[in-house]
């Protein structure tokens, strides 16, 4: 299974835009070739817009959304809070794909795709006060879960430089930013 930033039609491909303020919360924004796809922090739904019709879907999620991407034309990766799951736009079913085993002290907070379908979504800690160093970044490939960074405090901003050489990553409660070379 492989997901995408970018959708595939024929020989054109279009990119992936992502959309932020003017909401509550950093909503995650996904053009695909017939659909936009809408998901947000403290929303508990994803909202597909279709660019034909201008019609609307609703699709209730277990819990709040805080990344997404697409898979194909009928499914989308999501991060909820603890984990990954996937959304069928046929059936609404929302399934649970991957979970985040014993992590109380933190929830996902971003996500993108690169350039080789691999997902990369980080977590932050829950306590906003006061926050610990005891989130992570992960790296979703195939079905393998990999942990990339750990001890940050919000995992956020995901990006690559334009040669997709350099990852970058905003760990928001720190100065600094880390960059990465992507293997």
């Amino acid at each position: 299974m492989t997901w995408t930033n970018e959708c595939r039609d024929g020989n054109r491909i279009k990119n992936f835009g992502k959309l932020q303020g003017g909401f509550r919360g950093k909503p995650s924004l996904r053009y695909g070739e017939k659909q936009t796809i809408l998901g947000g922090y403290r929303w508990k739904k994803i909202i597909v817009n279709s660019l034909d019709t201008n019609e609307e879907n609703f699709y209730n999620t277990p819990d709040v959304v805080t990344s997404l991407c697409l898979i194909d034309n009928i499914r989308i990766i999501v991060t909820l809070r603890h984990g990954f799951h996937i959304l069928d736009l046929t059936t609404g079913k929302i399934l649970p794909f991957l979970e985040l085993q014993n992590d109380k002290e933190n929830r996902f907070n971003d996500g993108k795709c690169d350039v080789m379908s691999r997902y990369w979504a980080g977590t932050m800690n829950l306590d906003i006060e006061n926050p610990k160093p005891t989130a992570s970044l992960y790296k979703l490939e195939d079905k393998k879960l990999t942990k990339v960074l750990e001890k940050l405090y919000r995992s956020n901003g995901l990006g690559w430089d334009p040669d997709n050489e350099l990852f970058y990553l905003i760990d928001t409660v720190c100065p600094y930013t880390f960059i990465s070379i992507i293997l």
